[in-house]
């Protein structure tokens, strides 16, 4: 990703883009660049220095631009200790090493990427040059490419025609069979029925909504839950709020803002647990909020300054574990004690970067909108404990081109995945594809 990509994206606020961006900004190849338009000038993660993808970035980025490639080196296999898998710590590594005349290592490095299903479209860059002799790179490069291979499209169940609607977040109800998803742009949440008529949900158009990021609708209660919020990162352009509607008669029935904060806020995702609790996670900080029932207000749970960018958000069957994924990979917090508990992968593939999550039926599905993972859609088996993840099932999720996937939601036998054009105030939303639902055999 080149500075002027990152620029692009960090205008924007597609979430898991930001999360890409934050990683992508500090390891860039590139000379130093000045801050782009839109980033925070005090961001949570430079105050505490807690140590997390985001902070390693950033001092790969200095480090690199001092030229200090034995610094860079070792700060990128830090990075790996703090996000196993991740496909662009492959990458910058094999860079450095290859920098540091360490070629054996660097193809190693690369080798790694591509077992783990990572892609890249840098192999032919002149950093790599030096590896073309190298007896080994012509396989590794073979797979690394392989592995971006555009996927078998994908059914389109709905596509809509206001292009502007840069749908993010979505949500099953399973009374109905209805869909809902939120406007980013046009803030506002949208009903498709059964037969994929498309209608606004009540007056939300018009209730001062946010960007509408994740939702869940809890079909017992009848009600739709929403992540509503900023859409710039320079300013908080709408309180950050979690919304609750009657998801009958489209009535707003309930606001709960964050607690008064001095920092710039990403409230992202929601689920609500078999007990009524709505949890609602917040990227940039890094926290976890929820809503017992019959509280009326938020309350803060957990603090996540380790997660580079908490994202998707889904729970166990019996309510009793919260997923959380985010830059460095899936963690599993008990909802009773707090306890936070990486999600180990047992076999040669990567968790990291997912920005949806829905459970069904005692498997995750992440939607890994990275592009040096293929923007894919996976489905993982986990063991007894929750904790442990034992194999990974891609679900064929091609797109037309300009259209990346954010998040899903499970219903009828099927995955319903958003597929949107890059969600961004600035974007000429006229030259991409209308954004669509797209719907998956599970």
């Amino acid at each position: 990703v080149n500075t002027e990509e990152e620029e692009s994206m960090l205008r924007g606020f597609g979430p898991t883009l930001i999360a890409l961006t934050l990683l992508t900004h500090g390891c860039t190849d590139s000379s130093p660049q000045p801050e782009p338009p839109g980033t925070p000038e005090t961001a949570p993660v430079a105050e505490t220095r807690t140590i997390n993808l985001a902070v390693l970035g950033q001092d790969a980025r200095q480090a690199k631009a001092e030229e200090d490639w034995e610094s860079a080196h070792q700060i990128y296999l830090e990075a790996l200790a703090v996000a196993p898998g991740h496909p662009i710590v492959y990458e910058r590594i094999a860079e450095v090493e290859v920098r540091l005349g360490q070629l054996d290592e660097a193809v190693a490095h690369l080798s790694t990427l591509g077992r783990l299903g990572g892609t890249t479209t840098q192999l032919d860059q002149p950093i790599f040059e030096p590896l073309l002799d190298h007896p080994d790179f012509a396989r590794v490069a073979d797979q690394i490419r392989a592995n971006g291979v555009p996927q078998e499209p994908a059914e389109v169940f709905v596509t809509f025609d206001e292009k502007r609607l840069s749908p993010e977040g979505i949500a099953w109800d399973a009374g109905t069979g209805d869909l809902f998803t939120g406007s980013f742009l046009l803030r506002k949440i949208v009903r498709i029925s059964p037969d994929r008529t498309v209608s606004d949900l009540g007056d939300s158009a018009s209730d001062g909504l946010g960007a509408v990021l994740g939702m869940w609708v809890d079909a017992d209660s009848r009600e739709l839950w929403a992540a509503s919020g900023s859409t710039s990162m320079a300013e908080m352009t709408h309180p950050a709020e979690l919304v609750r509607y009657n998801v009958d008669t489209g009535e707003l029935v309930a606001r709960y803002p964050v607690p008064d904060t001095d920092q710039i806020l990403l409230v992202n995702d929601v689920v609500v647990t078999p007990d009524g609790t709505a949890w609602l996670t917040e990227s940039l900080a890094g926290k976890l909020y929820r809503v017992p029932p019959g509280a009326d207000a938020l309350e803060l749970f957990l603090e996540l300054p380790q997660f580079g960018f908490a994202n998707g958000i889904a729970a166990s069957g019996d309510g009793r574990t919260i997923y959380v994924a985010h830059a460095e990979g899936l963690s599993a917090i008990d909802a009773a004690t707090g306890a936070v508990e990486r999600v180990v992968p047992q076999g040669d593939f990567t968790l990291v970067s997912a920005d949806g999550l829905s459970w069904a039926e005692g498997r995750l599905i992440l939607v890994q909108n990275q592009p040096s993972l293929n923007n894919r859609v996976v489905w993982i088996e986990l063991d007894a404990t929750g904790r442990q993840a034992t194999h990974l099932h891609h679900l064929n999720i091609g797109l037309a081109e300009g259209l990346d996937p954010y998040t899903s939601a499970v219903g009828d036998g099927f995955v319903f995945v958003t597929a949107s054009p890059p969600i961004d105030a600035e974007t000429d939303l006229e030259v991409f594809p209308p954004p669509a639902i797209v719907r998956l055999p599970f």
